[in-house]
C-alpha cells in the first residue's frame, strides 16, 4: 500500500469560552450557536488525529455540540473578519425570529444571513460521511461513496482555503506546512492523508459503533475490535449470557 507522508497542519482557531448551545430555529432546524464569550485561541491540529476522530464520531445533535464545545465552529460563518467569536444573534434584543425563520425587529429588512452559528443537520451529515471514509480499508473509494465525497469537496474543499508554506523547526528540520483557512478545511486535509489506512476501526459493541484509532501510539493493538477494555468486557459478557440462555432452553 502506498504510504503518504503526513504533513504538518497549522491553524490558529478559536472557540467560545462560554460554550455553545443547541437552538431550534423556525423553518431552519437545529443550530449550534456560541454564547458570546471571549475567544480561546489554539491550534486544534497539535492534537494529531484526535479532532478528526472526534468529528467523525459526531453523529448526533449532542455529539456535534460536544465537538463544538471542545473545538469551536467548523467554518468561518460564526466568526468576524478578525477571527473573533461573534455573540449569538438571539442576545441582540432588536432581533427575533418569526414563525417563518426570518429575523425581524427594528431592522425590518434583516434576513436569516445575520444568524451566527452552524446548521446541525448539515454537519451531522458531513460527520457521518467522514466516518464512512475513515472506516475504509482500501484507498480506492466504492462508487456509492465517491459521489457523496465529490459533493463534500465541492462544498468545503476549495483550494483557495488551504495554503502551503515551508518551515525550519527548532531541530533544524526543513518541512512543508499546510495552513487551512478553517477547521473543516484542516479536517479535510487530514481525511485525505489518513483515508484508506488500516489504523481506524469501528467498535464491535452493538450499542457503541465508535470509530477509533488502533495500533501505533493509540495504546490499542492493531487488531483491536473494541474502543476500550470496558466495551470488550461488556461485549464478551453479553455473548456469554446469550450462550447461557440458549443452553437453558
Amino acid at each position: 500500500m502506498h504510504i503518504m507522508t503526513i504533513l504538518k497542519i497549522e491553524l490558529e482557531w478559536c472557540r467560545d469560552s462560554k460554550g455553545y448551545e443547541l437552538v431550534e430555529v423556525p423553518k431552519r432546524g437545529m443550530w449550534i450557536i456560541g454564547k458570546g464569550g471571549p475567544p480561546h485561541r489554539y491550534n486544534p491540529f497539535e492534537m494529531g488525529d484526535v479532532p478528526l476522530l472526534a468529528f467523525a464520531n459526531a453523529h448526533s445533535e449532542e455529539k456535534l455540540r460536544d465537538f463544538a464545545l471542545r473545538y469551536g465552529y467548523l467554518t468561518k460563518r460564526g466568526y468576524s473578519a478578525q477571527g473573533e467569536v461573534r455573540p449569538p444573534i438571539k442576545s441582540v434584543h432588536r432581533y427575533h425570529w418569526d414563525r417563518e425563520g426570518k429575523i425581524t425587529g427594528l431592522d425590518r429588512d434583516a434576513s436569516v444571513e445575520y444568524l451566527e452559528g452552524e446548521s446541525v443537520n448539515e454537519f451531522v451529515a458531513v460527520a457521518k460521511l467522514f466516518k464512512r471514509v475513515l472506516a475504509l480499508t482500501s484507498e480506492r473509494l466504492p462508487r456509492s461513496l465517491s459521489g457523496d465525497l465529490e459533493t463534500l469537496l465541492f462544498n468545503y474543499g476549495s483550494l483557495s482555503d488551504v495554503g502551503l508554506s515551508f518551515n525550519l523547526d527548532p531541530m533544524r528540520r526543513f518541512h512543508p506546512v499546510i495552513s487551512p483557512g478553517s477547521l473543516i478545511s484542516g479536517l479535510l486535509v487530514q481525511l485525505a492523508q489518513l483515508a484508506g489506512g488500516s489504523s481506524f476501526k469501528t467498535c464491535q459493541l452493538a450499542r457503541c459503533g465508535t470509530l477509533f484509532a488502533a495500533g501505533g501510539r493509540s495504546g490499542l493493538r492493531a487488531d483491536a475490535k473494541f474502543c476500550s477494555t470496558a466495551h470488550r468486557v461488556e461485549h464478551n459478557s453479553r455473548n456469554r449470557a446469550k450462550a447461557a440462555r440458549k443452553r437453558s432452553t
